[in-house]
């Protein structure tokens, strides 16, 4: 007997949306192929542009009383802590009993200030953010009925990756992000 497939939705984007929030665009692709099991490819892509269209600053340097007040314009920066994009892209496999998920997570370079600072500075408050890329893995057994047991793997690979800078608590400097994370759980429905 002949292995056959039916495409549930073979969508191309599912769903499209556009947000002005800077320039935002995020897109949501879902595929599904059905055969006594359901296998999944999914992905959320997201690009972002966002800038600052009109923001002035003052400084001053000099001692009273020959201050010196300067205006300058922060037009054009990108606005701190949002990466060009975000990205998740997934693998997912389901049957009667038991269903896993393989996640991609991707992230841009983000600046941590309205200034655009590049390099790091001493205290670690300011200075360009690295991209990162983390893989989540999570599977479920459902079983007598009600019952599951749920586990998993967030950043499979112990990446050393870090989300953003603070300049008060729990800093200053930069903040790493979850290194490798285990977890599980049973459940029942009543």
């Amino acid at each position: 007997m002949q292995n056959q497939f039916s495409f549930l939705g073979l969508l191309l984007p599912l769903l499209c949306q556009s947000l002005i929030l800077g320039s935002y665009l995020n897109a949501h692709i879902l595929f599904c192929v059905v055969d006594k099991v359901v296998d999944q490819v999914f992905a959320t892509i997201s690009f972002i542009d966002s800038r600052y269209t009109d923001f002035k600053i003052y400084s001053a340097s000099g001692t009273a009383p020959n201050v010196v007040i300067t205006e300058s314009n922060l037009k054009g920066n990108r606005v701190e802590n949002a990466p060009r994009y975000i990205h998740n892209f997934g693998l997912g496999w389901n049957n009667t009993n038991f269903s896993t998920t393989l996640q991609y997570k991707m992230s841009g370079k983000i600046f941590t200030d309205a200034n655009n600072t590049v390099t790091p500075s001493a205290n670690g408050v300011t200075g360009l953010l690295d991209k990162y890329h983390v893989l989540d893995l999570s599977a479920e057994y459902r079983f007598l009925k009600n019952y599951n047991l749920k586990g998993g793997i967030n950043n499979l690979t112990d990446e050393m990756y870090a989300t953003r800078r603070a300049g008060g608590y729990p800093g200053p400097g930069i903040l790493p992000g979850e290194g490798r994370t285990f977890f599980l759980s049973i459940g029942a429905k009543f």
